[in-house]
């Protein structure tokens, strides 16, 4: 007993140091958790504060649209796109979802009376006051959480997560007052058509002076490395936040050297009584500014994202080093009780003789033969060690079972339930839990990551990898039981105009309800799924035959284009579908392009149309390729040439440019007109290559007509098409080909539609102008027929308007007539030329001339002809009519 009692002595530091490592660890824990629970409500304190900015604004630049802005200012916004009645919509909501996930009821009341006195309120001040009370009561709210994090941070040793939540904070406190300066500077920028009173000009200045600030104190706790430096260099260098800051710095700057004027009675101008001229220039610098804002906006918001993103790293450290230390703790609890357990047997084992066969089942238990067993008899101090050897062996057993059944992840197994006898038994039990526990969180979490990895997560359905799968899969069952199956190819028809006109949630949310519908209106045993973007697939099998196929996407058809419900907005959705069949031994590759064939063709034949492939349709997409193959070798051997058609001054039928039109003579074939191989090389790249080529072609022509006493004045203009315009590549190709052949920029004039515009107006407007300021000049061609509005015209960087020549062939037709007029008339007030296209009688000219239109194109004056015809068209002087192509 005196051996037993020391070996406890011994023992007993041991596992009291191990329950102080244990409590310890579960400390830490608590803390790490508190860290993580605390950065996330950090993160929704600074979401929410920055989007109740962003909605203060919204609201504050519609109640001034409402009553206290000019044409001038609204003319400026309409330019740049900017819509704030639909911006304080999508505010507001981003704003709700983070007043959701604070579960701040005090915080949803006071938004929601801010809200409703903004309703009622004609005064951007009082607003402002009401939207700044909350704000301040959320920024109590972010510093009283930082205190929170930092106690929890020093709990769990962990400095990091402290200093990343500041730098979030005051990289929030940036981006709110990055929010105000466009506003109050465009306030004060629209004199004198919208006066500034002295509180507007007192506002710019606080606001320049509290960013300055502000920026300050981010840049002194700014790491020097990571992701957050990297976002703050790419904000700190942009030339939009560099050309803002200036510009807002010079307006204060002017008015505290000027004065600041005081508000007149009337600070709306009539737009139509002003100079336009004056109006379009200070409609354009709001625009620019305004651009530039949006910029600098958009960028120290990635300041802020990469920010957070770094407290939930360092919140995810602290969690895992705490989760670290309780296993470490865990750990040495389990090593102490093995060493009281060996220190008892080895004490008990020196007693005496009669414990030999204690000592005896021991040594069998140290060999790890757990099967034996003492009788409990004799004396009582034997009857209790051998009582406890059993219970201890019987113990190990159950481990011993447990730990195999964890090692073979055989999770379901009873005997990870069985509890082994005693305090030891109850321990060893909970360690057990707790690792079978982890190991069904990670068998769930890897379940979870299988799922996402074949599912989309918007919509849920199968995506794009799992579909095509699931396709190999069905087609190799149908072969084998010679069956059919139906590939529907689902395309949602304009999904674009309802993300333009109701926003992209609205998108996602029709997005959604199609992939809820389409699931309810297939078989069982057929799978949807999401190809990307508005394009679905549905792989039905069995099918009887196409009747059958086609049956079941008028089902499809019937069930998607019922109305949607968007934000009390009824939406009436439209689809497309093509159908590809499977029959014999082919590969899945040829039956998702046999679909896609089916929606192209269905698609261009309108809105809601179904279409089935078949062999007709295959053929064309063969000529189609063998097409492709021909245009990329008539690039490669340089079988294409420029013919030139000349533009007459409309009064004086005198030349004063060229337009160049690609010609091909397909060697075996002939001349191949451009209307039908310019469409095919527009599906893919080969329409850049070709647009090089003319640009190269052309301006060679120019450069070899430069000594021409005539043909040396005359500029060239060539097509551009939309994939080259949306590319961001066209302003260096036409630098690198003026370069090449060293002419001047002037001599070029480069033609674009307007629905190559409309799709990317910003995009287009940024490279067109590029372009122009190098000295190329711009024509707008086809006008008339791409829809395009006189705000979109005014704010982009043209020089001529080409009107397009269905209009000229029946402008003797009143309504014709009246719109070409009117077109002139635009272009006039805009400042630019206006040229007619198609002019094939006398009588067509000299309508045009009287309406004021500057210059004709047409048949009458010029065929398009080769570049000798054309110098000899020149020197021989014009003769309408006279010229063939």
């Amino acid at each position: 007993m005196l051996l037993f009692a020391i070996g406890l002595l011994l023992v007993t530091p041991l596992l009291g140091i191990g329950q102080v490592q244990w409590r310890q660890a579960g400390e830490r824990v608590d803390a790490a958790n508190e860290i993580s629970a605390s950065a996330l409500r950090l993160e929704y304190l600074l979401r929410l504060r920055s989007g109740l900015s962003a909605e203060q604004l919204s609201a504050s630049w519609e109640v001034v649209n409402q009553g206290q802005v000019g044409e001038v200012a609204r003319s400026g916004m309409e330019m740049v796109g900017l819509d704030f009645a639909q911006s304080m919509n999508e505010d507001q909501a981003f704003v709700d979802r983070y007043l959701e996930l604070t579960g701040d009821a005090d915080l949803i009341y006071w938004v929601a009376a801010v809200r409703t006195d903004n309703q009622e309120s004609q005064n951007v001040f009082e607003l402002g006051r009401g939207y700044d009370a909350v704000i301040d009561e959320i920024v109590a709210r972010t510093n009283r959480e930082l205190l929170i994090l930092t106690e929890a941070a020093a709990d769990a040793g962990d400095a990091d997560v402290a200093l990343a939540a500041q730098l979030a904070e005051a990289a929030a406190s940036v981006e709110i007052v990055t929010a105000g300066l466009g506003a109050s500077w465009a306030a004060v920028a629209a004199a004198p058509y919208v006066a500034p009173f002295p509180q507007q000009v007192r506002a710019l200045a606080d606001n320049v002076a509290a960013y300055q600030e502000r920026v300050g104190r981010l840049e002194r706790i700014l790491p020097q490395e990571g992701a957050v430096a990297d976002a703050w260099a790419t904000y700190t260098a942009s030339p939009a936040r560099l050309s803002s800051l200036l510009t807002y710095q010079a307006t204060v700057t002017q008015y505290i050297a000027e004065g600041v004027p005081e508000p007149t009675e009337d600070a709306n101008i009539d737009l139509a009584a002003a100079n336009l001229p004056e109006v379009m220039a200070v409609a354009g610098r709001l625009s620019d500014t305004l651009l530039e804002w949006r910029v600098m906006s958009q960028d120290v918001s990635a300041v802020v994202d990469a920010s957070l993103l770094d407290v939930e790293a360092a919140a995810e450290r602290s969690l895992a080093a705490a989760g670290r230390d309780r296993q470490v703790s865990l750990l040495w609890v389990l090593a102490s009780t093995t060493v009281m357990i060996g220190a008892s047997i080895g004490l008990v084992v020196l007693v005496a003789r009669p414990l030999q066969r204690l000592a005896d089942t021991a040594q069998e238990l140290s060999h790890g033969r757990l099967d034996s067993r003492l009788e409990e008899r004799g004396p009582k101090e034997i009857r209790l060690g051998a009582r406890a050897l059993n219970d201890a062996m019987a113990s190990l057993q159950t481990v011993e079972a447990q730990a195999i059944a964890l090692a073979e992840e055989r999770l379901d197994d009873g005997v990870l339930s069985a509890a082994a006898p005693g305090q030891i038994g109850r321990s060893l039990q909970a360690a057990v839990d707790r690792l079978a526990g982890s190991l069904t969180e990670r068998e769930e979490f890897q379940q979870r990551l299988a799922h996402e990895a074949s599912h989309d997560g918007l919509t849920k359905l199968a995506n794009r990898n799992a579909v095509l799968r699931h396709l190999e899969q069905a087609m190799a069952r149908t072969q084998r039981s010679d069956t059919s199956l139906a590939l529907l190819f689902i395309d949602l028809d304009e999904f674009k105009e309802i993300n333009d006109r109701h926003g992209h949630p609205a998108g996602d949310q029709v997005l959604r309800e199609t992939a809820r519908r389409l699931v309810n209106s297939i078989r069982d045993g057929d799978l949807a799924g999401r190809l990307g973007g508005d394009e679905f697939l549905v792989v039905a099998e069995p099918v009887a035959d196409i009747e059958a196929a086609t049956d079941l996407a008028e089902r499809v058809r019937e069930s998607v284009t019922r109305p949607i419900t968007i934000d009390g907005v009824s939406v009436i959705p439209s689809i497309s579908i093509g159908i590809g069949l499977a029959d014999g031994l082919r590969p899945s590759e040829e039956l998702l392009r046999d679909a896609d064939l089916a929606v192209y063709r269905a698609k261009s034949r309108g809105k809601g149309v179904i279409n089935v492939c078949d062999d007709n349709l295959r053929g064309e997409a063969r000529a189609r390729d063998e097409m492709e193959l021909a245009i990329r070798e008539a690039i490669d051997t340089d079988q294409f040439r420029l013919h030139y058609q000349a533009a007459v001054n409309a009064a004086t039928h005198e030349i004063n440019s060229f337009e160049a039109l690609l010609r091909w003579d397909r060697p075996g074939y002939g001349p191949v007109p451009p209307g039908v191989f310019i469409p095919v090389a527009e599906r893919t790249d080969l329409v850049l290559e070709i647009d090089r080529w003319v640009l190269d072609a052309a301006i060679s022509q120019l450069a070899a007509w430069t000594d021409d006493p005539i043909l040396g004045q005359h500029p060239i203009a060539l097509n551009v098409s939309s994939r080259h315009l949306g590319s961001g590549e066209l302003y260096s190709d036409v630098q690198q080909a003026l370069d090449r052949h060293g002419v001047s920029p002037h001599r070029l004039v480069l033609e674009v539609t307007e629905t190559a515009i409309l799709e990317d107006m910003t995009g287009a407007g940024r490279e067109l102008s590029q372009l122009r300021g190098h000295g190329v000049r711009i024509a707008l061609d086809d006008f008339g027929t791409g829809y395009m509005s006189l705000a979109h015209l005014r704010g982009l960087p043209v020089d001529t308007l080409k009107i397009d020549q269905s209009f000229v062939a029946d402008m003797e037709s009143d309504a014709d007539y009246t719109l070409i007029h009117l077109i002139v008339k635009t272009g006039h007030l805009l400042n630019v030329t206006v040229t007619a296209e198609g002019v094939e009688t006398e009588r067509q000219a000299g309508l045009l001339a009287e309406m004021g239109c500057d210059h004709l194109q047409g048949y009458l004056f010029s065929h398009p002809i080769d570049p000798d015809a054309t110098r000899r068209l020149v020197h021989d002087g014009l003769t309408a009519g006279a010229t063939s192509s």
